[in-house]
C-alpha cells in the first residue's frame, strides 16, 4: 500500500507532504486487518524483525528531507529478489530465512524505509515470505510489523510538526477509503489459497526488485 498511496500523493504534492499524509491511511488499514486476524499471530521467529523495524524508524524520520537513498535502494531491491526467487524454487522455498541473521537486517531496513517514506512493506514481506507462514499468519504479522512501524512513525513526525491542517484532511479522508478498501480485501483473503499468494507475492517481489534496480 504506502508505494503504491506514496507515488499517488507524490504527482499532486510534494515527496515529502506525501510521505507525511500517507501515513494515518497506513495504520488505518493496519488496524482494520489486525482486529480480524489477532489471533494468528505468533511472535516466535519474528520478534528480532519487529524490534529491528522499531529501531530503524527513527533513523528514517530523521534523513526525511536529506536521505540518499541509492545504498538503500540497492540493498532493497537484493532482498526482494532473492525473497522472490526463494519462493518460486521448490528446494530454496523450504530453507526459512533466520529470524536474527537476516529477520533483524530485514528489520531494520523496513524501519528506515517506513520512517523516511512510509514504504517499510517490501523487506518486511521478503522476510515473512521466507518463513513458510499459512496466509492469515503471513498477514497478521506483517500487519503488526508495519503497524509499529507506522504508530512510531506518527509520534515521531507529530514531535516534529509535520502534520499541517491540509495534510490532515488528506489523510483522514484516506482513512475512510483505506479501511473499506481493507475490508474487502479480507474478504478476498480468505478465498485465495496459499500457493496462489504466495507465487503473486513472488512475482511482486521480483517486480518490485527489478524497479528498484532501474529506478
Amino acid at each position: 500500500f504506502g508505494l503504491v498511496a506514496l507515488a499517488m500523493l507524490s504527482a499532486v504534492m510534494n515527496l515529502p507532504d506525501a510521505s507525511v499524509a500517507v501515513a494515518p491511511v497506513s495504520l488505518g488499514i493496519n488496524v482494520i486487518i489486525l482486529w480480524r486476524l489477532w489471533r494468528h499471530f505468533r511472535w516466535a521467529r519474528v520478534w528480532p524483525m519487529i524490534a529491528g523495524c522499531l529501531a530503524g524508524v527513527p533513523v528514517g524520520v530523521g534523513f526525511l528531507t536529506r536521505a540518499e537513498q541509492t545504498v538503500l535502494n540497492y540493498v532493497l531491491a537484493g532482498l526482494l529478489i532473492a525473497a522472490g526467487v526463494q519462493a518460486i524454487v521448490p528446494h530454496l522455498n523450504r530453507r526459512r530465512w533466520h529470524p536474527w541473521l537476516l529477520g533483524l537486517p530485514c528489520g531494520l531496513l523496513s524501519g528506515a524505509l517506513a520512517g523516511a517514506f512510509n514504504t517499510g512493506g517490501p523487506p518486511a514481506v521478503a522476510f515473512v515470505s521466507a518463513q513458510n507462514f499459512d496466509r492469515f499468519r503471513y498477514s497478521a504479522t506483517l500487519q503488526v510489523a508495519l503497524g509499529v512501524g507506522v504508530t512510531c512513525r506518527i509520534v515521531l513526525l507529530a514531535a516534529k510538526g509535520m502534520f499541517t491542517r491540509p495534510l490532515l484532511a488528506v489523510s483522514l479522508g484516506g482513512v475512510v477509503f483505506a479501511v473499506v478498501g481493507a475490508a474487502l480485501g479480507l474478504l478476498i483473503l480468505k478465498r485465495i489459497p496459499n500457493r496462489t499468494l504466495r507465487l503473486a507475492t513472488a512475482v511482486l517481489l521480483l517486480l518490485l526488485g527489478v524497479w528498484r534496480l532501474v529506478g
